[in-house]
Parts: structure tokens; sequence; C-alpha cells
């Protein structure tokens, strides 16, 4: 039996973009424009209303994962958080999305909690790694989000 490694962690990305909370809002509750997806369908509820559900597929690089999306708070223009379930990679995770008013525009911050196991030797090498390859994946979904956001304004 292979040995099993199980990482705990909590990341999150920050930055300002140059819109308002509507508009911010409009990019980040829709699943369509999130970054990395290739795919989504809607199982229950009304997205992104409090406990709907999604599957979404996301694209890691390597790899695509599939993972089941619930809305557990939604804010509107201020804060939607999700729970991320993706059994088959040994992940569980919460991604939070907040939205504050700042200096003309809006700061965005990308937040995660997750927990994964991997086989030994398959994942990164510690907790530390793993939480600074999901600071970077959130930094530069903040940068995709900044983009669509800002390009819509124009």
């Amino acid at each position: 039996m292979t040995a099993q490694v199980t990482l705990e962690i909590h990341a999150e990305a920050a930055g300002h973009i140059a819109a308002g909370r509507a508009d911010v809002w409009a990019v980040v509750a829709d699943l369509s424009r999130r970054p990395n997806l290739t795919s989504w369908k809607l199982l229950t509820g009304v997205w992104p209303d409090e406990t709907a559900q999604a599957r979404v597929a996301m694209n890691k690089g390597e790899f695509e994962m599939v993972r089941i999306e619930t809305v557990i708070r939604c804010v509107t223009k201020a804060q939607l958080l999700l729970k991320i379930e993706a059994p088959e990679w040994g992940s569980t995770g919460w991604l939070d999305h907040r939205i504050e008013e700042e200096n003309g525009g809006c700061r965005l911050t990308i937040g995660v909690i997750a927990v994964a196991t991997f086989p030994e030797g398959a994942g990164p090498a510690s907790r530390d790694e793993y939480a600074a390859l999901s600071r970077q994946g959130l930094e530069q979904a903040l940068e995709v989000y900044r983009r669509r956001i800002e390009a819509d304004a124009d």
C-alpha cells in the first residue's frame, strides 16, 4: 500500500481592479467567466444562490480537475464563498471571493483553504510548497479577472 500525505493550507491573493463593485461581481459570480474553466453543468439551484451546486472542470495545466462546487455564502457585490470537492483528486477546499471598494475601484481578494491527500512523492513536497503553488494560482486567477473586468469597462 502506498503511503499517503495530507496537506492543509491557506493562501490568498488580492489586488486593485479599476471597476465598480457591480462590474467585478458580474464576472466573479458568472461561472462561464471563471479563469481556467473548461466546462460546467449546474446540478442544483440557481447559480450563485446559496446551496446551488455545479459540476466544474478546470484546466490545471498538466491535467483537468473535475469537481463539485457548492455556494456556501452569497452576498451580492461583496462575497462569494464556495465549497470545492474533488474526491478523485483527494481534495476539499473553500474558495472565498471578497469585493471591497478601494480608491475609485475595488479590491478583489481570493482566498482558499484546502485539504489535499497525495500519494507519497506525487504531490508538493511540503505544506509551504503547496501553499506557494496555491497562492501562485490565485494570483494568476486574479490577473485574469482584472483583465476581463477592466476590458468590459472600456
